[in-house]
């Protein structure tokens, strides 16, 4: 099963199977500079093809975090709801299942501790040998999809599998 993984944020982290699909392909998608409707419009046509390029079977998305008040903070907070709306919808469009996870669930599986840092994501992800390039939306997008790999693909065991071998 291939899976797909976005951490969704102005630059939002993106996870896919590699070939065999033992490791994952990380990279990012930025939001152009423009008003959020734009910007919308480029993440559709972005994920659309993301989609299809990597023949993504399932879909899971980091579940944007509430709280605060401030306006700053609120527009954020809008522009990720719509962000993980449009990444289910897109899925849905395409018969592709989707998820949504929240970061203490990912975290409590990929590091053995629901409210571990970024610098902890980023060092497992060092760990296995994976290329986010430093970038810790790739890594927390590796996390996702390394619990959704382990969640839906019964053949994929993150801790007796390939990837901790290769890290040894």
């Amino acid at each position: 099963m291939i899976v797909g993984a976005l951490d969704l944020a102005t630059a939002s982290g993106w996870a896919v199977d590699a070939e065999g699909g033992g490791r994952p392909i990380l990279g990012t998608y930025t939001l152009p500079d423009v008003a959020r409707g734009h910007a919308f419009l480029a993440f559709q046509n972005w994920l659309f093809d993301w989609l299809v390029e990597h023949s993504v079977e399932r879909l899971a998305v980091e579940k944007p975090l509430f709280g605060g008040g401030s306006p700053a903070h609120a527009a954020k907070v809008m522009k990720l709801v719509g962000m993980a709306a449009m990444a289910e919808s897109a899925a849905a469009s395409r018969g592709i299942l989707s998820d949504l996870v929240h970061v203490a669930t990912i975290r409590k599986y990929f590091c053995g501790n629901g409210k571990a840092k970024k610098a902890e994501v980023m060092a497992r992800c060092t760990m296995f040998g994976w290329d986010f390039q430093g970038d810790n939306n790739q890594a927390d997008a590796a996390a996702l999809w390394a619990y959704t790999k382990a969640t839906h693909d019964r053949s994929f065991n993150l801790e007796t599998g390939p990837l901790l071998a290769a890290a040894r």
